[in-house]
């Protein structure tokens, strides 16, 4: 058994794939990958033909150092430069076995055969226009959310092709998004040509990489990275649903946190709680105590029951005393038939 940390440091294993510990320097060592001009045949959607060639590299940042080639199996996804990797991982270095066909996702328009094939697929449909979206300009905008890039992905491979290939764009915060190639089954598509060790990369005027936090890249810079991610996963796997009926108060004092509903279901904590469009704002200071006078209403500003009066009382004692009357009536009234019935027979 092994009871040891999920997060334990993989420097051992690092010192062992690393074979070749020479410096080497970006991008002499590490050309830059340009994707081809898309082609669209009559009929056809646009695509890019990749070439098996000299000088074609795909990148690619995995969590565990040293990935073997055999488990880059199903959906992967890879960069055309080295050092838009670095964010997701240790990186490697793959030339390609054959040529890729490959769908130009980001050269579709309404009437490629993919999008009106996306009119049969509602669902895939969606999914489509929330990986691209545009501005008020009109310009399109990468949108990546982690399963919706699959879930397309995979549609795209059943569709025939090896995957899919964009140029880099904006994105939908306003930054940069890099070019990418997501491909199946990497595995039976790539050769491993080395794993870098960022330790020994410099560029050619023999400094650092710089990261996007403007901090040398390193491999315990790496490891970081791969950590806080870890950390960030586990946290939303086990973070406890929040329910609609949360309330969101003006008083600083009562810590309820903003939270905002997407069409996912998904909640996040930029913007005040939506329902149905408008926010909703409540104050519950101390919630009253619910009495026992009837079902819980469905609403969750209401802790009182519509379906009882508390002016109406009803309660055992008093229909005991009602019940014990009533039989003394009885026994008064069966005395004086007795009674009257007597002095008639004497008569």
């Amino acid at each position: 058994m092994n009871f040891g940390s999920p997060y334990r440091s993989p420097s051992a294993s690092k010192e062992k794939i690393y074979d070749n510990q020479e410096v080497k320097k970006y991008p002499k060592d590490f050309p830059v990958t340009k994707l081809p001009k898309y082609v669209r045949k009559p009929g056809g959607n646009p695509t890019y033909t990749l070439e098996a060639k000299p000088g074609i590299f795909l990148y690619r940042g995995s969590e565990t150092p040293g990935l073997p080639l055999e488990d880059l199996i199903g959906i992967q996804w890879y960069a055309l430069d080295l050092p838009n990797v670095f964010q997701y991982g240790y990186p490697s270095k793959y030339r390609l076995n054959r040529d890729l066909n490959l769908l130009a996702i980001d050269e579709i328009k309404e009437d490629d055969p993919f999008f009106t094939g996306l009119d049969e697929d509602e669902h895939m449909k969606n999914k489509f226009n929330k990986f691209f979206i545009k501005d008020e300009e009109g310009n399109k905008q990468r949108v990546s959310i982690a399963q919706n890039d699959y879930d397309l992905c995979e549609y795209i491979c059943s569709l025939g092709y090896d995957g899919y290939a964009m140029n880099k764009m904006k994105d939908d915060s306003g930054g940069e998004f890099h070019a990418e190639v997501g491909l199946n089954n990497g595995h039976e598509k790539l050769i491993l040509i080395e794993h870098i060790n960022v330790d020994n990369i410099t560029d050619e005027n023999d400094e650092k990489l710089i990261g996007k936090d403007d901090e040398p890249i390193t491999n315990a810079w790496i490891e970081d990275s791969v950590l806080r991610k870890r950390q960030r996963a586990e946290g939303l796997k086990n973070r406890k649903p929040k329910r609609n009926s949360l309330a969101l108060s003006e008083d600083p004092s009562l810590k309820f946190k903003p939270m905002i509903m997407d069409e996912d279901d998904n909640y996040g904590d930029d913007e005040p709680f939506i329902i149905q469009g408008k926010p909703k704002i409540f104050n519950f200071e101390s919630p009253p105590k619910r009495q026992n006078t009837g079902p819980i209403s469905p609403f969750p500003f209401s802790y009182s029951s519509p379906y009882s009066s508390p002016s109406i009382k009803t309660g055992g004692k008093t229909k005991k005393r009602n019940r014990k009357t009533k039989k003394n009536k009885k026994k008064q009234t069966k005395k004086k038939n007795k009674k009257s019935k007597r002095k008639s027979n004497k008569k």
